[in-house]
């Protein structure tokens, strides 16, 4: 037997929703990022964007207390279609810190008292993100009367 003891650093992490986010061009996705303190954690971090194609934004967001994130990628209208792996990321303003934004692979859960899903994969999580960049979407038309002859 083997034991280790050691005391607990404070940290943080940060799960996206899904490992995918679509974007149509000249319009806006709002992403839940969940942010965790661990340990104790108290300190100002920047929620950011790595790797977005040519005409996708988004601006960093500060994140100062755990919780649900809102991140919003804009696409300008002109912005080509695209289908590309991104990177979120969580840096701490303090000392450098960067944590990769992550997507849980495994789920589980009770259904009638029955527990389902599968809690253990050889990779539970990814940094993996994918982004999809749509054609602007059509105008809709106006609803009302048909002209019939």
């Amino acid at each position: 037997y083997r034991l280790n003891i050691r005391t607990s650093e404070p940290m943080f992490t940060a799960t996206a929703p899904a490992p995918h986010f679509t974007v149509n061009a000249g319009a806006t996705n709002e992403v839940k990022i969940a942010v965790k303190y661990s340990n104790g954690y108290k300190g100002k971090l920047q929620l950011r964007a790595k790797s977005l194609p040519k005409g996708v934004t988004a601006k960093s967001v500060e994140v100062t207390k755990a919780g649900e994130v809102k991140f919003i990628l804009k696409a300008a209208k002109d912005a080509l279609p695209a289908n590309l792996p991104i990177a979120l990321e969580l840096a701490e303003a303090k000392d450098g810190a960067v944590v990769s934004v992550q997507c849980e692979l495994t789920s589980s859960g009770v259904v009638n008292g029955v527990p389902q899903g599968f809690p253990d994969f050889v990779i539970p999580a990814s940094p993996e993100l994918w982004l999809t960049v749509l054609p602007p979407k059509p105008p809709e038309k106006p609803k009302g009367k048909d002209k019939k002859k």
